[in-house]
């Protein structure tokens, strides 16, 4: 018997052919172009990552349906026999659709990209008629691509992947990888009760009652449809705790208008005597309503309306057609996993979306601070190597806060959300970075000229540093250069560490943006980060391979200085939601 289903082939296309792994090639075509071969490798690895740790999950997911689909097939072994709710039919091809979380984050990572490339042309543009040497270009390309998030394409990635594998745990299979957190935004759920919520013989299947139960007090609306007349489905309706009254004969409709079938359709909770054509009809008119419809069912009758829905769910006894059509398939037929999943669902949105907030506070700090420097014509502020810092100040934190978060349905208002978490902090952060390295350039530069008063230890680790002699007309500049990156490289982290005590605050103190979390975790990650900072700046080896110089007797007080202005000042921005203000608009609730 055949393997039924996507391919193999067709699931790793489908994965390596997303707009995020697009882009991450892209980006390493470029680099290669440019020389930047090790840039180049991290990030088309970075996309062949994210395409195969998906595609590992859905293709462990086929390899076991497929098992079962062979294993049904053996002549020794007596199989259930599937269910038909209806008339076979193969139905449109299963979609692989979008939730509301990734239609966001697609439009902010759109964005990003965009104006990156926009800056970039700019910046090289103006960079190329300087005549600056060809290594210098690839430095600053190095350093303008890594401002596009890849560490959010990856971290997304895996949050799906780690929710997948926990529900496989608990019992099912997820053959679409977003569909864990694509259930967690449903809000009505359409159940055949033969083949689906129950075998053959009418008797539910194992946690039916239970599963709904858990699901209806999370505000999920659960619908029956069945082709047994209207006592049988009132009948089903109380086993499973739910309103049995409000039961809609399918004869009803006969002869109806789109416009009316869908007015009554939606306005009823339960369907009796609903073929499988019927329940396509009921799926398609909530959809087209606006709900988030999952769809349970087992026939392959059920195919069509399994594929129209946001998420199909199939139990493991249907038929072939309808598992195949399925994003999670039930093992055993029980429908524990299903709550379950839900919750998971809820955890993967309360993990990205403050990760999404560091991510693009960052992006939107580090462009900022570029186009300020180029402004006032200090040359460029960031080195490829010291981007790498954004490990600790990001790609760690955005790791342990999506494990550790708490389930939170998604905001449809999460642009809104993320621009005034954003645009304060880099604003407020873009503008003490540019301070800092202008001051700290403009005052080495001086130390360093004609009759400078650095003492000659420090001119000697300059020359160490910068690999050129005092004598050198490029010393000074690059001194300056030198020591402005450092304390901007030690601003930025420093403050970016601060951030996620401000998504996570420890106590009142931290309160500025979010109330007083339970999670004392958080905290404690970034007092270890901190100290594993400090630890990098004070080790030569270490601050060197970083891009930075070892800090003299100047610039930790004027970066400590900042910090604390900073703090107070986004604070109070936060606190007294000042930019909604200064923009006349309504106050609204955070997500």
């Amino acid at each position: 018997m055949p393997d039924g289903g996507r391919t193999y082939a067709q699931i790793l296309r489908a994965n390596l052919l997303t707009f995020f792994t697009v882009v991450l090639f892209a980006i390493g075509i470029a680099l290669l172009a440019l020389g930047r071969t090790g840039d180049a490798v991290v990030s088309a690895g970075l996309g062949l990552l994210n395409a195969l740790i998906s595609a590992a999950q859905e293709m462990r997911a086929k390899h076991r349906l497929d098992a079962l689909r062979r294993r049904s097939a053996d002549p020794g072994v007596q199989p259930r026999p599937p269910a038909t709710t209806g008339p076979v039919g193969t139905g449109p091809a299963r979609r692989s659709a979008r939730t509301p979380l990734q239609h966001q984050i697609d439009v902010v990572i759109r964005a990003v990209v965009l104006a990156v490339a926009l800056m970039s042309t700019a910046i090289l543009g103006q960079a190329a008629l300087e005549g600056l040497p060809a290594v210098r270009m690839a430095q600053i390309s190095a350093v303008l691509s890594g401002l596009i998030p890849y560490g959010l394409f990856l971290l997304v990635t895996l949050a799906y992947a780690v929710g997948a594998a926990g529900i496989a745990r608990r019992g099912a299979l997820v053959q679409r990888v977003n569909a864990v957190e694509s259930l967690s935004n449903v809000d009505v759920l359409c159940a055949r009760l033969g083949g689906g919520l129950a075998d053959d013989d009418g008797r539910l299947r194992p946690g039916a009652a239970q599963a709904l139960a858990d699901l209806r007090e999370r505000g999920i609306e659960v619908r029956l449809l069945d082709e047994r007349d209207a006592e049988h489905v009132r009948a089903a309706a109380h086993e499973l705790g739910l309103p049995a009254a409000d039961v809609l004969v399918a004869g009803e409709l006969e002869g109806l208008g789109a416009e009316d079938l869908d007015r009554i359709v939606r306005g009823h909770a339960h369907l009796a005597g609903a073929d499988a054509r019927l329940a396509e009809q009921v799926v398609d008119s909530l959809v087209r309503a606006g709900r988030y419809v999952a769809m349970v069912g087992g026939g392959d009758g059920d195919v069509p309306a399994l594929t129209l829905a946001h998420v199909g769910v199939a139990v493991q006894s249907g038929g072939t057609g309808a598992r195949d059509a399925a994003d999670i398939v039930l093992l055993e037929d029980s429908f524990a996993a299903l709550p379950v999943a839900h919750h998971e669902g809820q955890r993967i949105i309360g993990g990205v979306s403050p990760a999404m907030k560091l991510f693009l506070t960052r992006v939107a700090t580090s462009a900022g601070v570029i186009l300020g420097v180029a402004v006032l014509g200090l040359g460029f502020p960031y080195e490829p190597a010291q981007g790498s810092l954004t490990i600790f100040t990001v790609g760690i934190p955005t790791l342990f806060l999506t494990a550790w978060a708490r389930p939170q349905r998604c905001d449809p208002h999460l642009l809104g959300d993320l621009a005034r978490f954003v645009v304060p902090a880099a604003v407020v952060t873009g503008g003490f970075a540019i301070a800092i390295y202008a001051a700290l350039h403009t005052l080495l530069s001086r130390a360093l000229g004609e009759g400078g008063v650095l003492p000659p230890q420090a001119i000697a680790d300059f020359e160490e540093f910068t690999g050129v002699a005092s004598a050198d007309p490029r010393f000074v500049e690059l001194a300056a250069t030198a020591v402005a990156q450092t304390s901007l490289s030690m601003f930025t982290s420093v403050t970016g560490l601060l951030l996620v005590l401000f998504l996570e605050p420890p106590a009142r103190f931290f309160r500025g943006w979010a109330p007083v979390s339970p999670d004392r975790r958080p905290a404690v990650l970034v007092l270890v980060l901190f100290a594993t900072f400090v630890v990098v700046l004070q080790t030569p080896a270490l601050a060197r391979y970083f891009g930075l110089h070892t800090p003299g007797g100047f610039e930790a007080p004027v970066v400590t200085a900042a910090t604390v202005l900073w703090f107070f000042l986004l604070r109070t921005v936060w606190r007294h939601d000042l930019l909604r203000r200064a923009l006349g608009l309504h106050s609204a609730p955070r997500g």
